[in-house]
């Protein structure tokens, strides 16, 4: 017992690194540059559809890829704003790469989860998100979205494994 709160206390007091990315980290923010966004949500033209229990998506450019399946891992940016407002939530851009992750397992938010699976490579969408598919009652982000929040995902599904 002792011995874990000391190491406790020593790593508390010990300077945190930062990771530099390595290379295959900034060759992927190279050859996928997804701007920083900024408050407000960007405009874009294309025609609204309807997909599941109150999901839209906006197709900004069409993909010619595959389509993910139910556990595949895909590679995307995204931009997340709040409806209401057009605060950005959290971006991708943040972290200067893109992310992977698997679909259809439950881990991700449904509405990502849905999109995702009817999107193809190369697609970028927008998805107009309803609170019931986002964070529901409970808000996240440290607060940065409401409880019942609908929110705005912008999203580029960059490759998918299936």
């Amino acid at each position: 017992m002792l011995l874990s709160l000391l190491l406790t206390a020593l790593l508390a007091c010990s300077p945190q690194t930062v990771r530099e990315p390595g290379p295959v980290e900034r060759g992927l923010a190279e050859k996928y540059p997804w701007p920083m966004p900024t408050d407000g949500i960007p405009p874009i033209d294309g025609a609204e559809e309807e997909l599941r229990q109150g999901l839209k998506k906006i197709v900004q450019t069409p993909g010619t890829g595959k389509v993910p399946q139910v556990g595949s891992m895909v590679a995307l940016h995204f931009n997340v704003y709040l409806a209401t407002d057009g605060k950005m939530v959290d971006s991708t851009a943040l972290a200067g790469r893109p992310v992977q992750m698997s679909v259809g397992h439950g881990k991700l938010v449904k509405a990502l989860e849905i999109g995702l699976l009817t999107m193809k490579e190369g697609e970028r969408a927008r998805l107009l998100v309803p609170s019931d598919l986002g964070y529901k009652k409970y808000g996240s982000y440290e607060g940065k979205i409401p409880p019942h929040a609908d929110l705005v995902y912008d999203v580029w599904l960059i490759s998918t494994s299936e």
